[in-house]
C-alpha cells in the first residue's frame, strides 16, 4: 500500500506480501515511486523492528536485507535524514544498524 498525501509518500509492507519475489518488486516499486515523486531530499523513519526476529515484527527482514535497503536507497543519490526508530530484538540492533549504514562515510554527498 502506498498513498501520497501533499508533498509525502508513504508506504507500508504486510508480512504476507514478503518474499524474495514480492519483496524485490516492492522495493523496485518504492524506489521508483520515490524517484518520480521528484523529492529533494529523503526522510526515513527507521524502524529495525522489522526485523525478522523482532517480536513487534510484521513482517521479516532480514540482516542481509537492510544492507540491500540501504544499498538501495544510497543508489538514490538525495540527501537523507534517518530517524532510528523501533527494535527490540536488543542482540541485533548494532548488527542491523551496520548492515544498513556500512560506513558513515558512504552515506556523505
Amino acid at each position: 500500500m502506498a498513498t501520497r498525501s501533499g508533498r509525502a509518500l508513504e508506504a507500508a509492507v504486510r508480512r504476507a506480501e514478503q518474499g524474495a519475489g514480492r519483496s524485490s518488486r516492492l522495493n523496485h516499486q518504492g524506489l521508483k515511486a520515490v524517484t518520480e515523486f521528484g523529492a529533494g531530499v529523503l526522510v526515513l523513519s527507521l524502524g529495525f523492528d522489522i526485523f525478522e526476529l523482532d517480536p513487534q515484527s510484521k513482517v521479516a527482514v532480514t540482516q542481509e536485507g537492510f544492507a540491500v535497503l540501504g544499498e538501495r536507497l544510497r543508489g538514490l543519490g538525495l540527501p537523507c535524514l534517518i530517524v532510528q526508530e523501533g527494535g527490540y530484538h536488543l542482540e541485533s540492533l548494532e548488527d542491523n544498524a551496520k548492515a544498513f549504514f556500512v560506513s558513515p562515510e558512504v552515506w556523505q554527498l
